[in-house]
């Protein structure tokens, strides 16, 4: 007796293409060409043994090399997504360096001490303005007029030339009938404008804080995307365990974002602070998302135990709570580059202010 169709088909794949055969059919294929060969009457064994003997050898063989090429492609679904949400981290680190408040954000977000306001661990108006004006210097190499433009504010917050601009325009002040009011209207404005220049340091260090602290929930959502890939699904009481603290560290995770969200304040989040769709960050992000949910999809429709199904879902699903807990990130980073640029706006305002004030007691002086 001849040898069923079936089973001459598996002894041609196998010796003719043998590449093909390892990677095309799929073990659902073999167990069906098993079930066929199962029902076949003993006189089809009986007819050419050695025959027969071949197919079931070449059957294992092939069982044993499609595990052996199928495990690494699906170990490799997790380490593709991990490589790709670090860059997509990478990525949320990086941006433009045009301004002070750009800069001090890069900063924060990359660890580099020594742009930060306070760094020396002393702060005042005096030192931390005097170190924005370097930091504006150097968003526009070879523009000095914009670290030109907080001179005037940074004088007036220094003590020693705020108490010779006081005195210079109390001289001046002497010969008029309302020398007092004037110097006192004088001595309010300078006090004003000192204020104003301790409150935008202090801003500009609020987002600091809060960029740094942004900072290590990336960090920490890279980690969790590593742990997460690289679980091990032959121990599903270990798996699940771990998959377990991972969910709890991500909780954790929201609620510090939810609460970094309630500090920036509804109106920064609104007023075109959120990232814009579109864009190849939000792309990336979205095509992420799309093959994570295509996973999961996949891993509902097919077959194989229950148990490694669940944690195989549930492994996905933390990837993509991990890709939205990203996104969050990406929207607070935008409303901390507002406010910090809010901030500056704030600080280039006072220091024109105290230009024009310093002027007019030069003026009067004169006369």
């Amino acid at each position: 007796m001849s040898l069923p169709t079936a089973a001459a088909l598996v002894l041609l794949l196998a010796t003719t293409f043998p590449p093909a055969f390892a990677a095309d059919p799929g073990p659902q294929d073999i167990e069906s060409l098993v079930a066929e060969i199962e029902q076949l009457p003993k006189e089809a064994f009986d007819a050419d043994p050695r025959r027969w003997q071949e197919v079931f050898d070449l059957l294992e063989q092939y069982l044993a090399t499609a595990q052996a090429v199928r495990a690494p492609v699906a170990a490799a679904a997790p380490q593709k997504f991990t490589l790709a949400f670090r860059q997509s981290a990478a990525k949320l680190r990086q941006g433009p360096q045009d301004d002070v408040a750009s800069r001090l954000l890069w900063s924060s977000l990359n660890g580099a001490g020594a742009g930060a306001l306070n760094s020396s661990g002393t702060s005042s108006p005096s030192i931390d303005l005097a170190h924005l004006a370097e930091l504006a210097a150097a968003s526009h190499p070879g523009h000095g007029d914009t670290a030109g433009e907080l001179w005037p504010l940074l004088t007036l917050s220094s003590p020693g030339p705020a108490r010779l601009l006081q005195r210079k325009a109390e001289l001046a002040n002497a010969a008029q009938p309302n020398a007092a009011a004037l110097n006192q209207a004088m001595h309010d404005a300078v006090t004003r404008l000192q204020a104003r220049g301790e409150q935008g340091c202090q801003d500009l260090q609020r987002m600091q804080r809060q960029a740094e602290a942004m900072s290590r929930r990336v960090s920490a959502l890279e980690s969790l995307v590593q742990r997460n890939g690289s679980l091990d699904m032959q121990d599903p009481a270990a798996a699940a365990a771990t998959l377990g603290q991972l969910r709890a560290e991500l909780s954790a995770l929201q609620v510090g974002q939810h609460q970094q969200l309630l500090d920036l304040g509804a109106r920064e989040l609104v007023a075109g602070a959120a990232p814009v769709d579109g864009t190849p960050q939000e792309l990336g992000r979205a095509a992420l998302a799309g093959e994570l949910e295509r996973r999961v999809d996949a891993l509902h429709d097919g077959d194989g135990d229950a148990a490694t199904k669940a944690l195989l879902i549930a492994q996905q699903e933390l990837n993509l709570a991990a890709l939205d807990a990203l996104a969050r990130e990406a929207l607070i980073k935008a409303a901390l580059l507002r406010q910090g640029r809010l901030a500056q706006g704030e600080l280039m305002q006072a220091s024109a202010e105290a230009a024009r004030l310093a002027g007019a007691i030069d003026r009067v002086a004169v006369k």
